[in-house]
């Protein structure tokens, strides 16, 4: 069917075809049997959705017993046909059929949408997925207990005991896997021949050389028809065990490789070419033959399959640098450009390590890594060995896999004579970490300080003083986390740390050092800033004022003669002049801090770009939060220029591109007037000068960053000179209105480029601009579907537009288009940037929102075809920060493994405001809103249940108490069924694409869930969240309501975010189970573990002085009117604009509460109690999908859908 429908051209969806009476569990099953798991899945998901429809898996999957059963020939449900025991049994025989799907394919999360019957082999498979050895261990140490010897259970005794020495594998311990197989050997010959490769595997691993000849087996490979015929047989003895052990044992992809990897190893080392060429071919040869007999969907099964193929390909290339002659002249000659390091020998393959690591789990790298030692103990580079040993160390940390980290370090020790003291001091460093990340911290800072003391401190080469630096800085980092040191102490290590660099030139850890100083510094300065805002530090200047004056009174009192009071007169002088000194002294060290912190943080900048997001945001954070010191915006104004005295280079303007619009924003003619020195002492200044002082910096930055980066910068500017270009019925009326003196900063800027070389490019951008203003303000209400773009012909009475007739528009580049940053800033003819060349004849009025946006349609410098719309009526700066703010999680979100590798993700768009009430966005191509699809679909696959009007219209007439629309809403909900799982039926037929797809929607509903939540965005209607429906990504716009502004609405949003029945029911029959939550407790612990950064930068944003976050009276009204429809807008439009002139602008007062806001969710706070990531997970969900909730949601949100 899926075949003949595919080369039909009509549009038949996948769901029509599957309306045949089929039965679609024997269809799954049969699907599993050819290793078929993505159709076997769709077929059981398809068999469950239509037997219990009102369930979901893990509900399903849970019930022992059940009335109703699906007849295969009918397709009709019958309660009589099948005993509940019976239907129980097929249920297992599911969970069975989920299990083994999901062990085979690449999908990390699905296992836990399946449920859990408590039998000891779920648990296994659960501990197994999450790499719980020691847990894997007990549990086949306590299967081989219970079935002890018995001869009726011949396989599984083999399995577990396959499962034991696979979790002893994974655990590092191959020493004990040797002597384990020797007693199996001895005791249980017929076990021991099918498990015999694992006894090969630790052969090599331990490089025991002399195992082969102590082996009662052949030692000669056999030959071509008789090889790898154990290992085939093993296959099949395992094809009778249960779903959970074949799959371990098919882990290892064919039996026999490790029996020939060491035959091959050895004959590396003895130096037998014959035998080593045979073996690594026959090997090969099988090997290919095993992959070619498995599925592409068997993902799990094929990467330890080319795993393999790559220790064979490995250790070919040993032979080559060790034996062969040409070959070991270059390996040679390496070595000797390393300086005897060893280095050249392991390159070739080392680099592998890097390239991998990346892509690969550590588990599947490990036994590459574990060859890699091999052929280097072989090839007796002990340098290279120890350096590839702290590299395993290193990665199994970041893994949680400490076990195999301490076996290289343990293989390190042993391996270390004839190194280097340099070599023998990093070899302690490692150790050290390898104990800080087991927990032992004192013993961490003993062992690193032991290292640091084995070196000279004076007269060493920049290698051994680099050392030295790493240990330093270890040892100041490990005692500040632990408490262990005074700051003091730590303070004085670090300082000595940068001395030591400086002195040798050891410009690359220049940048390191100072993070590491600032940061520390900068904690330093926060805990003093904290304490001086807190309630007991005014309690104690109320006490001190109350002593002063009690004071004064005595002393009054003694000039009349009271001498009695002498004595309490002194010891209340010295007890507050005591108590005034300790408070000076701390306001003091705080400006210290604070000034110490700025230097650190500008030469981090300065000599390097690893720490750049987290040191931009909070330099400028500080600065702006304490502009009132001169110094401070001296030190930024240096740091553009370069401090010449202390040696430090200038920092880049690009380095402050992410926050052009924020300085920007800050642009005032306050500074110009004013006759101002840098050199100025800061205490001898008053407020109007600092503030003066600090425009001025302002405006010297953002001329820089303008000149060197004008594409990036521009819009903004001129965003700026616009900031007041309100339209008549602009929804940002209600919006701060900027004062005069930032419009003219932003003109001066302007005047100061035309100046310059860009004269050309910012009178095209300036003609760009107004062309889009008056696009976007022309009056479109003749229904016109088109605007003819193209100049007039002479005598045409038909109106001309500037957008087409822009001079000089090959200067400019493509509005919507990200333009990578250039370090030279040379972007004239950069083929990295997009230029415009040309826009088409006729724009489209878009049918939808009540705005009416323009499509405008135009052509790239590299010959593709771009569309933008143009956004009349709206202010979208608020959604141009909100892209700035996902930009930046999509940042952290890709330096951590577990959401790197399940690609999350916030899909983002490129938004330019142009003023107030104009913008630019980019166009997002094959996207359908939920609402347009959710509208037909509803009606074309349940046409007896009730309209979406109809629901919208009762429950908004329903009263609104809350009873009365729970009632309602329950009632509805039963007529109103969900039906968003046919979205991915029909777009996509192909079951391995239909897997992948809702995958991809449930983690991509996941993270913009978890973030919404975060930054409190509301507003989530279906018309505002829209899905690509190539890709089944969600695309979320329209962000006017953030900072849990939603709550203030009329009808208040109390759901954290959009979890709505059809949102769930396009992720599965395992619902809200499995993918989703997994991705959003992912997403929440990388958020909740990179809070500081996440408060900084947002701190940054929310403070932002050209726009509040606050929403007015005004808004409120709008917001929800607008999801009514535009009917209801027109009909109250004259009585708003009366409105807005009585709106009351806030400014932005709320910014300090949404920051608050912010940190009690980064740190787990729900009513006043700190939650786990996966009690917090847990709440947010309950409250998104209680009905409770739902029924009071405002009825244009449509909770029902």
């Amino acid at each position: 069917i899926r075949k003949n429908s595919s080369r039909s051209n009509s549009n038949v969806s996948l769901v029509s075809q599957f309306e045949a009476e089929l039965d679609y569990l024997a269809v799954a099953f049969s699907s599993q049997r050819c290793q078929s798991f993505h159709t076997s899945l769709l077929y059981l998901e398809l068999w469950c959705s239509r037997t219990y429809p009102k369930k979901d898996l893990r509900s399903i999957l849970h019930t022992n017993t059940f009335s109703r059963h699906l007849d295969p020939s009918t397709g009709i449900v019958d309660s009589k046909q099948e005993s509940p025991a019976e239907e129980t049994k097929d249920l297992a025989r599911c969970r069975d059929l989920l299990v083994e799907a999901y062990r085979n394919i690449n999908e990390p999360d699905g296992f836990y949408g399946i449920a859990q019957d408590g039998h000891q082999s779920s648990e296994l498979y659960m501990y197994e997925h999450e790499g719980s050895w020691k847990d894997v261990l007990q549990c086949y140490d306590s299967s081989l207990l219970q079935n002890g010897d018995s001869t009726e259970l011949v396989s599984a005794r083999i399995s577990h005991h396959f499962g034991l020495l696979r979790s002893l594998r994974h655990l590092g311990c191959s020493h004990l896997i040797d002597g384990f197989m020797h007693g199996l050997s001895n005791h249980n010959p017929e076990t021991y021949r099918e498990l015999s490769d694992l006894h090969y595997e630790s052969a090599w691993r331990t490089c025991n050389w002399n195992f082969d000849e102590k082996q009662p087996m052949p030692t000669l490979l056999p030959s071509k028809s008789e090889s790898f015929s154990l290992s085939i047989q093993a296959s099949s003895s395992f094809s009778s065990l249960s779903h959970h052990d074949t799959s371990s044992h098919l882990e290892t992809g064919n039996p026999g490789i490790h029996t020939s990897l060491f035959r091959a190893l050895h004959a590396l080392r003895s130096k037998n070419h014959q035998q080593f060429t045979s073996t690594i071919d026959l090997a090969r040869l099988k090997m290919v033959e095993c992959i070619g007999m498995t599925r592409p969907e068997s993902v799990k099964k094929l990467l330890p399959m080319l795993i393999n193929l790559q220790l064979l390909t490995h250790t070919e290339r040993a032979w080559n640098l060790m034996h062969e002659e040409k070959d070991q002249k270059v390996c040679d000659s390496m070595d000797i450009e390393e300086n005897g390091t060893g280095m050249g020998f392991s390159r070739v393959w080392y680099g592998y390590d890097c390239e991998y690591s990346d892509h690969l789990s550590f588990d599947a790298l490990e036994p590459i890594l574990a060859l890699h030692s091999v052929l280097l103990q072989l090839g007796n580079r002990k340098s290279a060995l120890n350096k590839l040993s702290t590299s395993i160390v290193n990665m199994s940390v970041k893994a949680g896999r400490l076990s195999v980290g301490r076996t290289a370090l343990r293989m390190a020790q042993l391996n270390s004579v004839g190194l280097t003291n340099n070599e023998l001091t990093r070899l302690k460093i490692e150790e050290s970490r390898f104990l800080w990340f087991q927990g032992h911290s004192a013993k961490a800072i003993r062992c690193a300080q032991r290292a640091l003391d084995s070196l000279p401190s004076s007269g060493v080469p920049p290698e051994t003083q680099q050392i030295r630096v790493d240990a330093a800085l270890l040892i100041a980092k490990w005692s500040d986390l632990s408490h262990s040191a005074t700051q003091n102490s730590i303070l004085r290590n670090l300082k000595a740390a940068k001395r030591s660099v400086s002195a040798s030139s050891l410009t690359g850890s220049l940048c390191r050092v100072n993070f590491q100083l600032a940061t520390f510094e900068d904690k330093v300065f926060q805990n003093l800033e904290d304490k001086i805002s807190s309630p007991e530090w005014a309690e104690a200047e109320r006490r001190v004022n109350d002593k002063k004056r009690q004071a004064e009174e005595l002393s009054k009192g003694r000039s009349e003669g009271q001498q009695e009071y002498r004595g309490l007169l002194a010891r209340m002088r010295k007890e507050y002049e005591h108590d005034q000194s300790e408070m000076s002294r701390a306001i003091e060290t705080r400006e210290e801090n604070l000034r110490a912190a700025f230097d650190h943080y500008c030469s981090c900048l300065a000599y390097g770009d690893t720490y750049d997001m987290r040191v931009v945001f909070r330099v400028i954070g500080l600065w702006f939060s304490n502009y009132h010191l001169c110094d401070t915006s001296n030190r930024i104004k240096s740091m553009l220029t370069g401090d010449a005295a202390r040696g430090v280079p200038a920092v880049p303007s690009r380095k402050f591109l992410p926050l052009m619009y924020q300085i920007a924003s800050r642009l005032s003619e306050a500074g110009e007037s004013a006759n101002l020195s840098s050199e100025m002492d800061i205490k001898a200044q008053n407020s109007d000068v600092s503030t003066a002082f600090f425009h001025r910096t302002v405006r010297i930055l953002v001329l820089k960053m303008v000149m060197d980066h004008p594409h990036h910068c521009l819009y903004q500017i001129f965003g700026l000179v616009h900031v007041n270009r309100l339209a008549k019925q602009s929804r940002a009326k209600e919006g701060l209105v900027v004062s005069r003196d930032k419009i003219r900063a932003a003109e001066r800027i302007l005047n100061d480029l035309r100046q310059s070389k860009h004269l050309k490019l910012v009178e095209a951008q300036s003609g760009l601009i107004d062309g889009y203003i008056e696009l976007a303000e022309h009056n479109h209400k003749d229904k016109r579907k088109e605007i003819d773009l193209r100049p007039p012909q002479r005598g045409s009475f038909r109106r001309g537009f500037r957008l087409g007739a822009v001079r000089n528009m090959n200067l400019l580049k493509l509005p919507t288009l990200q333009t990578p940053v250039r370090n030279d800033c040379n972007y004239e003819g950069a083929d990295s940037v997009v230029f415009l060349q040309r826009f088409a004849d006729k724009c489209k009025i878009a049918n939808s929102g009540i705005t009416k946006p323009i499509v405008v349609t135009c052509r790239g410098s590299d010959g593709k075809v771009y569309q933008q719309l143009v956004k009349p009526l709206d202010d979208m700066r608020q959604d141009a920060v909100m892209q700035q703010v996902f930009g930046l999680v999509n940042s952290l979100l890709a330096s951590d493994t577990a959401t790197r590798s399940r690609k999350l993700a916030i899909r983002t768009y490129n938004v330019i405001p142009l003023t107030p009430c104009v913008g630019v966005l980019e166009w997002v191509p094959n996207t359908t809103s939920l609402a347009d699809y959710l509208s037909v679909a509803h009606a074309k696959y349940r046409p007896r249940d009730k309209r979406a009007s109809e629901v919208r219209q009762q429950m908004s007439v329903c009263s609104r108490s809350h009873t009365a629309l729970l009632a309602k809403y329950t009632s509805l909900i039963e007529r109103f069924r969900p039906v968003f799982h046919h979205f991915f039926l029909e777009k996509f037929l192909s079951p391995s694409v239909w897997f992948h797809r809702r995958i991809a929607y449930t983690r991509s509903v996941a993270i913009n869930s978890i973030v919404g939540y975060i930054l409190g965005i509301g507003d989530r209607h279906c018309q505002n969240i829209l899905i690509d429906v190539l890709t089944a990504e969600l695309v979320h716009i329209d962000f006017g309501i953030a900072f849990d502004q939603g709550r203030l609405l009329k009808t208040p949003e109390i759901v954290p975010f959009r979890l709505t029945r059809d949102v769930v029911d396009g992720m599965g029959v395992s619902g809200v189970e499995g993918v989703f939550r997994r991705c959003c407790e992912i997403v929440l612990r990388v958020l909740r573990a990179n809070h500081e950064m996440l408060l900084t930068v947002l701190g940054v944003f929310i403070h932002d002085p050209l726009y509040k976050w606050a929403i007015s009276p005004v808004q409120i009204r709008r917001l929800q009117r607008e999801s009514s429809g535009a009917a209801e807008e027109n009909q109250h439009l004259s009585e708003e604009l009366a409105d807005e002139e009585e709106a009351v602008d806030e400014g932005n007062k709320g910014a300090l509460r949404a920051l608050l806001a912010l940190k009690r969710k980064l740190q787990g706070v729900e009513s006043d109690v700190t939650l786990s990531v996966e009690g917090q997970v847990s709440k947010l969900i309950v409250e998104a999908q209680d009905p409770n909730n739902l029924c009071k949601m405002f009825h244009g949100w449509c909770a029902w859908m």
